[in-house]
C-alpha cells in the first residue's frame, strides 16, 4: 500500500494556491496535515501572498520538527510547533513587511493560516490504533468509520459556534489560528483517540468541504470514487476529477488508511455504508425541513467524537446590543437623564431631548465597547461595520472615525484612509492624544502612496511638533526616510539633508540617508559630495538586508557611476 498517504492539493488559480499540506510516513509514526493560508487577512512579500507563504512555511517547519521527534505529536511537542512557527513567521514578517503600523487597534494579523495534523500508527492488520491530534483554526480532522461514517474529530475555532450543516450556510469568522501576530491568550488544540476498528483518517481544508450541499455529502463522494476506484491512484485521480467540477476554493486533503493491508480490503470494508448512504441521505430537495430531519439522523454518530456538542447558545457567540460586553449604564449616564426633571427647571420637551441625547450617549459608549472586543478577538470586518454604527449617531467620533480610516490604510485604499482620518486631525484634543497622532501618521503615508508629496510633509510636520510637545509618538528611521523623500519631491533640499542627518546620527550609513543626500548634492553640482555619499550607500553591508535596501544600493551605483565619469569629464 506504498499510494499511502493519498494527497490532493487543488489550486483555484494556477500559481496562486494558498494551501499546503504534509504528509510523510517515513517517521516510526505517519504524519499528516493540511495548511490553509488566510490571504484575505494578510499582505504578503516577494509578490506573494501573506496566505501562501504562511502555509508553505507552516508547513516546512512542520515536518522538520516532527521529524526530530520521529513523527510523534505530544501535547508538548504541539505547543513546540505553534510557537516555532509563530516565532518564524514573526521573524519574516518583521524583516520583509515591517511591524503593522496598527499597534493595539486594527491590526491586520500577518502571514496567517491554519494547521491540522493527525500522529497515528502506520498501516497494520490491527484494527486498535491510537491517533493525536493538533489543530487551530477551520481545517478539521476526520474519521471514515466503516460502520459510522465520517466522523468529525476537531472542533472548528469559529467566533460564533455552528454546527457543520449550518457551516456549509454561515461560514463564520475563525476565532483563532497561526499567524505571526500571535494573541497571547490563542493555543494550538491536542487531543487523543483510540479506535477500535479499522477506517481512515482524513486531514482537509474548508475546500473539501465547504462547498457541498450537505456532510454526508462529502462522505459519499468519498466513497463513490472508492466504489469506482481499483487501485489508490485511481481513487485520487477520481476525487480530483469530481473537485475540479464543483471547487470554488483551494481544495487540500491527506487521507491514510490503518488496519488495512490491501486497497481491495478498504473498498470491500466501506461497500455496506455506501448503501446506507444512498438510501437514506439525499440532498437533491428543496424541502429545507427534510434536510434538517436527515441533519439530526446523520449527527448522532458524525458527532459522537467531537469532546462537546453544540449548543443552541454558547458564551463564543457575537454580542449584540444588550451583551455584557458592551457595559452597562453609570451615575454619570443617570444623572443626564433623569437630573433636569428632579431639578424641575426645563420643559417636559428639554427633558425628553435630554434622555435623548443620553440614549445616544449610552448606545455610542456600547458600540465603541463591542468594536473594541471585537478588534480585540481580530474580527476585523466586524469592528468596521460597528464603528460605522457609531458614525451614523456621532459623524465626528474620534475613535470610530480612527479605526476605519485605519482599516483602509490596512487595505491600501488611501483616499478613503484619508477621508476618515482627516476627521481626527482636525480635532486636536488632549484627552485623545494617541489617536491624533496615529491619525497624522496615516495621513503622512497615505499621502505619501498617492504621491502627494506637499501633504504628506504638511502631515509629517505637524506629527514632528506634535511629538515635540506630548512626547507621545517618537518618528521611526521609516517615518524619516519617507518624510525626506517627500521633500526633495518637493525640492525642499535643505530641510531633506536635515531629517537624513537625524537618520545617520542613528546609523551613520543609512543606506536610504546615504543615497538621498548623494542625490540632493548631485543636483547642486556639488559632485565630490554627491560622489562620496553616494559610495556610503553601494558600502553598505548588513545580513539581513531587504530587497528595498538592495534595489537602493543597486541605484546608488548606478548614480555612482554616472557621477564619477562628470568628476573625470570635468578634469579634462
Amino acid at each position: 500500500m506504498n499510494e499511502f498517504p493519498l494527497t490532493i492539493n487543488i489550486e483555484i488559480a494556477s500559481g496562486k494556491g494558498e494551501d499546503d499540506y504534509l504528509a510523510d510516513s517515513d517517521y516510526p509514526q505517519t504524519v499528516i496535515g493540511v495548511f490553509d493560508g488566510l490571504g484575505g487577512r494578510s499582505a504578503g512579500y516577494d509578490g506573494e501572498t501573506g496566505g501562501r507563504i504562511a502555509s508553505r512555511e507552516a508547513a516546512k517547519l512542520s515536518k522538520e520538527i516532527l521529524w526530530n521527534q520521529k513523527g510523534r505529536l505530544t501535547k508538548d511537542i504541539a505547543d513546540e510547533l505553534q510557537q516555532s512557527i509563530c516565532k518564524y513567521l514573526k521573524n519574516q514578517a518583521d524583516t520583509k513587511m515591517g511591524v503593522s503600523r496598527l499597534r493595539g487597534s486594527l491590526a491586520n494579523k500577518r502571514l496567517c493560516t491554519t494547521i491540522a495534523m493527525a500522529s497515528m500508527p502506520k498501516q497494520k492488520a490491527n484494527k486498535e490504533f491510537e491517533v493525536n491530534l493538533a489543530w487551530m483554526g477551520d481545517s478539521r480532522i476526520y474519521f471514515l468509520s466503516p460502520t459510522k461514517g465520517l466522523q468529525q474529530l476537531t472542533e472548528d475555532d469559529l467566533e460564533s459556534s455552528k454546527d457543520a450543516f449550518q457551516m456549509i450556510r454561515e461560514d463564520p469568522p475563525m476565532s483563532q489560528y497561526i499567524t505571526a501576530d500571535m494573541p497571547e491568550k490563542w493555543q494550538i488544540h491536542w487531543k487523543s483517540e483510540k479506535f477500535q476498528e479499522s477506517g481512515c483518517i482524513l486531514a482537509c481544508t474548508d475546500g473539501c468541504f465547504q462547498y457541498l450541499p450537505a456532510p454526508w455529502d462529502f462522505e459519499k463522494l468519498l466513497l463513490e470514487t472508492l466504489a469506482e476506484s481499483k487501485t489508490a491512484s485511481e481513487w485520487k485521480e477520481l476525487l480530483i476529477e469530481e473537485y475540479e467540477k464543483i471547487r470554488q476554493d483551494d481544495v487540500s486533503l491527506v487521507l491514510y488508511p490503518v488496519g488495512y493491508t490491501e486497497f481491495e480490503d478498504i473498498k470491500s470494508n466501506y461497500q455496506d455504508r455506501l448503501a446506507n448512504l444512498r438510501n437514506y441521505y439525499n440532498s437533491s430537495t428543496d424541502n429545507h425541513d427534510h434536510l434538517i430531519k436527515l441533519w439530526e439522523s446523520y449527527r448522532s454518530d458524525y458527532e459522537a467524537m467531537l469532546e462537546t456538542q453544540r449548543p443552541a447558545e454558547e458564551s463564543g457567540k457575537k454580542p449584540d446590543g444588550n451583551s455584557s460586553v458592551a457595559g452597562g449604564d453609570n451615575g454619570e449616564n443617570l444623572l443626564n437623564r433623569f437630573g433636569n426633571k428632579l431639578r424641575n427647571m426645563v420643559s417636559e420637551k428639554e427633558n425628553l431631548r435630554e434622555e435623548d441625547d443620553a440614549d445616544k450617549r449610552k448606545q455610542i459608549h456600547e458600540l465603541i465597547k463591542q468594536a473594541e472586543e471585537m478588534e480585540r478577538r481580530g474580527y476585523i470586518q466586524e469592528t468596521v461595520k460597528l464603528c460605522q454604527q457609531v458614525l451614523k449617531l456621532e459623524p465626528d467620533n474620534i475613535k470610530a472615525n480612527l479605526r476605519i480610516g485605519q482599516f483602509y490604510y490596512e487595505e491600501a485604499q488611501y483616499e478613503k484612509a484619508i477621508r476618515y482620518c482627516e476627521q481626527v486631525a482636525r480635532r486636536e484634543n488632549e484627552t485623545y492624544i494617541e489617536q491624533y497622532s496615529w491619525a497624522l501618521i496615516y495621513l503622512s503615508w497615505g499621502h505619501f502612496y498617492r504621491k502627494n508629496y506637499s501633504q504628506s510633509v504638511y502631515y509629517f510636520d505637524m506629527l514632528d511638533a506634535y511629538n515635540s510637545k506630548y512626547h507621545r509618538y517618537q518618528l521611526d528611521k521609516n517615518d524619516l526616510e519617507v518624510w525626506a523623500i517627500s521633500l526633495v519631491e518637493v525640492n525642499e533640499y535643505d530641510r531633506a539633508i536635515e531629517i537624513c542627518d537625524r537618520l545617520l546620527q542613528e546609523n551613520e550609513s543609512h543606506v536610504g540617508a546615504c543615497y538621498l543626500i548623494g542625490c540632493i548634492e548631485h543636483k547642486r553640482e556639488h559632485l565630490g559630495l554627491a560622489r562620496h555619499f553616494l559610495y556610503r550607500a553601494i558600502s553598505y553591508q548588513d545580513r539581513h538586508q531587504s530587497k528595498i535596501q538592495l534595489n537602493l544600493v543597486e541605484e546608488a551605483q548606478k548614480k555612482w557611476q554616472k557621477v564619477s565619469r562628470e568628476i573625470n569629464r570635468n578634469r579634462r
